[in-house]
């Protein structure tokens, strides 16, 4: 064998081993992340700018192409340090990477344990420096989920969340859950004094629809990742004007219902279902 052909066996030699070494690493990572996932007072480090940048921008570039983003100066009024919740429609699995971009803010993240658990932990260990806190939709743990939320306001830290509670592919906006207000009063009672809510509404130029919908998790996940291109038509980002905690109406349900509206009324087709 000539000398070339001995030096492409051991580069491709090295390759393999290289790649193997770091599969391995990922994998014990994700499995590490798994397990962390898991426990109740889990809390993800301070998210990191670069590593929210790379996530977003790949995303974006994959999934969403241009953004329009209007009304920024309703978050940028605030100070870094003010204790902010942003709340948004939740059609698109890029809506994180897309909210990311528009607010150019430090924020952590509202993210159902099953997302994170994905694909055994990778999914968790993708964004492990992005800000993610995993959150029982339903179930006993979900208490001390919302206990964890609030000190983080209360720390003067921005919370991002999508209170439909899953997402919906068709560009619909569902019913607002509780949880955002429970979050919102805990945090002012330990603070003293009022937090902000920012309403967003999140307006992409296609939606992969029924067809979509009507697979499981996570096939319908798969589905629109590898078919994105499909689905790129970019995106329209509306910021609304901040709604102060003690501006909510008393009963929960109410004060869910009026922070739904908020975020449908930003929506330049009004396309979704009446408030209930």
């Amino acid at each position: 064998m000539s000398v070339a052909g001995w030096l492409f066996k051991g580069m491709s030699l090295g390759i393999c081993i290289y790649a193997g070494y770091k599969m391995r690493r990922i994998l014990q990572g994700a499995k590490e992340q798994y397990k962390k996932i898991n426990q109740l007072d889990y809390m993800p480090p301070e998210p990191d700018a670069k590593a929210v940048l790379r996530v977003s921008q790949s995303t974006i570039a994959w999934q969403v192409g241009h953004i329009e983003i209007l009304g920024r100066e309703n978050i940028e009024k605030f100070a870094p340090s003010a204790p902010l919740i942003v709340i948004s429609n939740h059609s698109n699995y890029a809506d994180t990477s897309v909210i990311a971009h528009a607010i150019n803010r430090k924020t952590y993240w509202m993210a159902a344990i099953g997302v994170l658990k994905f694909a055994g932990g990778l999914s968790g260990y993708y964004l492990k420096d992005c800000g993610a806190v995993p959150m029982e939709i339903a179930g006993s743990r979900e208490e001390m989920a919302l206990w964890r939320f609030s000190q983080l306001l209360a720390a003067g830290k921005t919370l991002s969340m999508f209170p439909e509670g899953w997402i919906h592919l068709d560009g619909v906006t569902h019913e607002f859950k509780k949880g955002v207000v429970h979050i919102a009063r805990e945090a002012e009672a330990i603070l003293g004094q009022p937090v902000h809510i920012i309403p967003i509404f999140i307006s992409y130029g296609r939606y992969p629809g029924k067809l979509v919908t009507d697979l499981k998790v996570p096939f319908d996940y798969l589905f629109t990742l590898i078919a994105a291109p499909l689905y790129r038509a970019g995106a329209t980002v509306c910021i609304g004007e901040a709604i102060a905690s003690s501006a909510l109406p008393a009963d929960a349900g109410e004060a869910a219902n009026m922070l739904r509206n908020r975020v449908v009324e930003l929506n330049p087709k009004k396309n979704s279902k009446p408030a209930i």
